[in-house]
């Protein structure tokens, strides 16, 4: 487990070290970089990612901007994911 404490972090951590990440925590507040561009911006390095976006904000705007961003919006089983 790879932990990064900004936006700006997360990206070049993920940038180094892609082939051995599969699968990133995204908040959406996350500091120095809003969530929705750092979405943006991970898709753009490898499309194929897997990205579990948290949100404590729910609303139909912030939905929205993250589909618009390249994000598919689905429910999950953790534990599904955690055995995958």
């Amino acid at each position: 487990m790879i932990f990064a404490t900004n936006g700006r972090e997360a990206l070049k951590v993920i940038s180094e070290l892609k082939e051995e990440i599969s699968l990133v925590f995204l908040d959406l507040i996350i500091p120095l970089k809003v969530g929705v561009s750092c979405l943006q911006e991970l898709l753009a390095l490898d499309p194929s990612q897997k990205i579990v976006i948290i949100n404590g904000y729910h609303g139909e705007a912030t939905a929205n901007d993250l589909m618009s961003a390249g994000a598919k919006l689905q429910s999950i089983n953790l534990l599904s994911l955690l055995r995958s």
